[in-house]
């Protein structure tokens, strides 16, 4: 019998036979700030306890076997109730960073099992915020399985989604809910693919408007002179840019990594404050792609790669390639397997380890006992009345797990049942300062760092 995993990939071995609990942790962060301070630190304060007392509840509730964080408010308050609880040696305790170079400090723990990061400029932040080379994983940002099947041919995908099949493409996306400059840019696109000694058009633009339905609507009503296709909300983003050559969206970090492992030079215009202000750097330093808050310049480095510096816009393509890392899921989700086979690995040893021991002891007493009573017609009395007495132990066992379960029990209550909060630091383990994260990583760190790209890394993995 074969079992089957989400999108339909074969499970094998102990992924088949053992499955096991996967608590992913995620955070929703909108919080409406209120103008007056005592008000929103009030507010502060009560969200972080009701934090802690949800993800208590959610672990007591799920009892997982491996914990997955991917937000970088997840870390410390569950690693704190798991230390509280005993449970840190039990249950893996792992992180996904989901930002590609500038991260923020609470995205590092030092009691996580293992931190996956996406580059070795996050890897090297790890190091610096004082995790060890064994915790730490560079096997990219994972994407949608479906990036990693192969592409199909552009001129079929254009067809299937209503492009010209000769023309290039460029594609322009404002997320899932089309926020940005997309009509302003797509006019500009319009005029600068537009040849007007030839009266033809040189290239052509695939919209994604996502949710922005007016977007779409009034994107519709435009009478353009270049081919050009808006779409809504889209389920397939592998195939919108399978069909085109290049790409022009924010910077956020799953449409960089997608765009990469499709080969698509990058255009970013625009990035969220904080967290992707570093992704423009990663890509405009490593030959991926230009950086423009402009539609005009947009447009005018597009009609260019269509044109007279095509070559430029191939060699951007190789770049890509080179930094994608379409297996990432699959490797990390590999390295989780290895990570409970070893725990099981460990316990089972142990187990043999306790019956030997048990054995040992058992045989040992028979032979001195007949040793010592050599004309005693049943020498094997004493033994059988010696391991009887073990049975002592099971009244005094169950005392102890009592005391400790009711022990953990006050301890949580004293964790997140308060009405309030005095402590600064909210005894969390939440670092109040950034301790310079956000300066340059150190370059010679990388040597103790294991990679999808080290030969052992390779031999961990079964030849992935």
């Amino acid at each position: 019998m074969r079992c089957f995993g989400r999108g339909g990939l074969p499970l094998t071995g102990a992924e088949a036979e053992s499955p096991k609990k996967v608590l992913i942790l995620m955070s929703d962060t909108g919080v409406a700030i209120e103008p007056p301070q005592r008000l929103l630190r009030q507010r502060l304060m009560k969200n972080l306890v009701m934090t802690i007392s949800e993800v208590a509840k959610g672990l007591m509730k799920y009892q997982p076997d491996v914990i997955i964080s991917v937000h970088p408010l997840m870390q410390h308050v569950p690693l704190r109730i798991l230390r509280a609880k005993g449970l840190l040696q039990k249950i893996a305790f792992t992180t996904v960073v989901t930002d590609l170079s500038t991260c923020h400090p609470t995205w590092f723990h030092k009691l996580v099992t293992r931190c996956y990061c996406p580059t070795m400029d996050v890897a090297k932040r790890a190091l610096k915020a004082g995790l060890q080379p064994s915790q730490i994983k560079v096997y990219g940002l994972p994407v949608r399985p479906s990036f990693v099947k192969p592409v199909r041919p552009k001129r079929e995908l254009r067809r299937e989604l209503g492009m010209d099949e000769d023309l290039p493409a460029v594609l322009l996306t404002g997320g899932g809910e089309g926020m940005g400059p997309i009509e302003a840019t797509a006019r500009a696109l319009a005029d600068s693919l537009y040849d007007e000694t030839l009266c033809e058009p040189i290239g052509q633009v695939l919209v994604i408007c996502g949710r922005n339905k007016k977007l779409a609507n009034r994107l519709l009503s435009i009478d353009w002179k270049i081919p050009v296709q808006v779409k809504g909300f889209v389920t397939k983003m592998e195939e919108c840019m399978g069909s085109c050559d290049c790409i022009i969206t924010k910077a956020g970090p799953g449409t960089i990594a997608e765009a990469m492992i499709r080969g698509l030079p990058i255009i970013l215009n625009d990035y969220i404050a904080g967290q992707e202000v570093g992704n423009v750097p990663y890509v405009v330093e490593n030959g991926c792609g230009k950086f423009s808050k402009s539609p005009k310049e947009i447009a005018n480095i597009v009609g260019q790669w269509f044109g007279p510096k095509a070559d430029e816009l191939k060699a951007m393509a190789q770049n890509a390639l080179k930094l994608a890392r379409p297996e990432a899921v699959f490797k990390i989700v590999r390295d989780l397997d290895e990570l409970e086979q070893r725990k099981m690995a460990w316990k089972y040893k142990a187990g043999l380890g306790l019956i030997g021991t048990v054995v040992f002891i058992w045989v040992a007493s028979a032979e001195v006992t007949q040793n010592i009573f050599e004309k005693y017609k049943q020498p094997f009395a004493l033994t059988y009345l010696g391991v009887s007495l073990m049975v002592v132990y099971l009244p005094i066992a169950f005392i102890k797990d009592w005391f400790c379960s009711l022990f953990h029990t006050y301890l949580l209550k004293d964790i997140y049942g308060g009405s309030s909060i005095t402590s600064s630091s909210t005894g969390l383990d939440i670092p109040l300062t950034t301790n310079d994260m956000y300066q340059g990583p150190e370059t010679e760190a990388s040597c103790c760092l294991v990679t999808d790209k080290d030969p052992l890394s390779q031999r961990e993995e079964g030849g992935l």
